[in-house]
């Protein structure tokens, strides 16, 4: 199976909605420090695999209960 950028997307989404629906230029703000880079991959930008992993262990450490 292969994991990619659309992976990402799909975690996002999840997230905004778990914490009560967070807009997506914010997480993509405290994710990458950029609000712009979550939709950017949304709209087929690639990613680095060191930033993919990077926002990975964000959402890991940061994950509602």
């Amino acid at each position: 199976m292969r994991i990619g950028p659309e992976h990402l997307i799909e975690i996002a989404d999840a997230y905004c909605d778990a914490v009560g629906g967070l807009a997506e230029k914010t997480l993509s703000h405290r994710v990458f420090g950029d609000s712009k880079r979550l939709g950017s991959v949304r709209e087929g930008a690639d990613i680095t695999l060191g930033r993919f992993n990077m926002a990975l262990e964000w959402f890991d450490a940061n994950w509602p209960e």
